[in-house]
């Protein structure tokens, strides 16, 4: 589909520049710079084009309705527990729920 008509460019054209590393609508120039009427259209192509070429995360959400552990029990180690309780500072009990 021909997505500018003022300066002939199809969706397929911009998927390409993607492909080849066009990341934002000025990487695709002089689409989107007479009429700008496809401007819109050429934008949301280069973004869903780009979340494509993404790596799959290495750690993906947990599907559990709890979470596995508290994320915050694993920022710190005991000696910065012991600092930090030493300060003031309010930390999380290992295993405390919030």
């Amino acid at each position: 589909m021909y997505v500018c008509l003022c300066f002939p460019t199809t969706e397929r054209q911009i998927r390409q520049a993607v492909l080849n590393g066009a990341r934002r609508l000025r990487d695709i120039r002089p689409v989107a710079t007479q009429c700008g009427k496809c401007g819109r259209c050429a934008h949301a192509l280069l973004k869903q084009a780009s979340k494509a070429l993404l790596p799959a995360p290495l750690n993906p959400p947990c599907e559990r309705e709890q979470p596995c552990h508290n994320a915050l029990n694993t920022a710190f180690t005991r000696e910065t527990r012991d600092a930090r309780r030493q300060e003031g500072d309010r930390v999380p009990q290992q295993g405390a729920q919030e």
